[in-house]
């Protein structure tokens, strides 16, 4: 039977179907989806809102973290999603996937929109955790502003690791690129601190991390400090950077039995 014989959205549907049912099974993934990035909301704001009461955006540590910690748990999404794309490649179930009446497209696709469905989820539970519990005054509209934002920084890592977890063949080698990956953009970006007082060697380094251009932008719609035209360079980096995340990711998916 051929991918044409069922409309494109029911393809994308069940291929999203399929992941909703596989993480939501599993509590483990579920757990790291959701939880860890809200842990790392609350233990951070928490803890450190009393030491750090310097000049800082949006005037206490706890309202300063939420943006950060918004992209971060799309980031860590992404990572999860790749790594559970690595362990299918990994186990053959990936190629039994490649043989269903669904186009290459539709299969990155359906994964997609679980990733921005799980990322929704996530957003919800950052901003409820750090109104309710850390006090972070977020009105509806910025709220949805900063939901919206989160959502599009989902894409570029989606479709990078996505790429990533189909090339690399082993497991060890896979998993110190993810470390790399991961923990590096993490900790080379204003996720957790400002960079504008860093060294030069920093600002610079951080400044072409497209988790800051994501960072910057959320903390441009929660404390509206952040310059137009800077904002207008770093979305339209990020915007190229997908586009060409998006054609690795897709040309990877067609060469993948190669």
């Amino acid at each position: 039977m051929s991918a044409a014989a069922f409309p494109a959205w029911r393809r994308v549907l069940a291929v999203a179907g399929r992941e909703t049912l596989f993480r939501f099974s599993n509590f483990g993934w579920l757990f790291w989806d959701l939880c860890y990035p809200a842990g790392y909301l609350l233990a951070l704001g928490a803890g450190l809102s009393h030491l750090l009461v310097a000049d800082i955006a949006g005037g206490s540590y706890s309202s300063f973290l939420l943006p950060g910690i918004l992209v971060m748990a799309g980031q860590t999404l992404a990572v999860n999603s790749s790594w559970a794309l690595f362990t299918d490649r990994d186990n053959g179930i990936f190629f039994e996937h490649l043989t269903y009446p669904l186009t290459r497209a539709n299969f990155l696709g359906g994964r997609l929109i679980f990733n921005l469905g799980m990322g929704a989820l996530q957003s919800v539970v950052l901003i409820a955790a750090a109104i309710l519990v850390l006090h972070v005054p977020v009105d509806p509209g910025r709220a949805a502003g900063l939901l919206v934002a989160a959502l599009a920084a989902i894409p570029l890592w989606f479709f990078g690791l996505f790429a990533a977890a189909i090339r690399i063949r082993r497991m060890d080698a896979y998993a110190t690129f993810q470390n790399i990956v991961f923990l590096g953009a993490l900790l080379i970006s204003p996720v957790f601190y400002p960079i504008d007082r860093m060294p030069a060697w920093f600002r610079v380094v951080a400044f072409a991390n497209p988790l800051t251009w994501s960072v910057d932008l959320l903390r441009a719609i929660a404390f509206g400090n952040l310059s137009v035209g800077r904002l207008a360079l770093e979305a339209g980096a990020y915007a190229a950077g997908t586009l060409a995340a998006f054609v690795f990711a897709l040309r990877s998916l067609r060469t993948a039995l190669r």
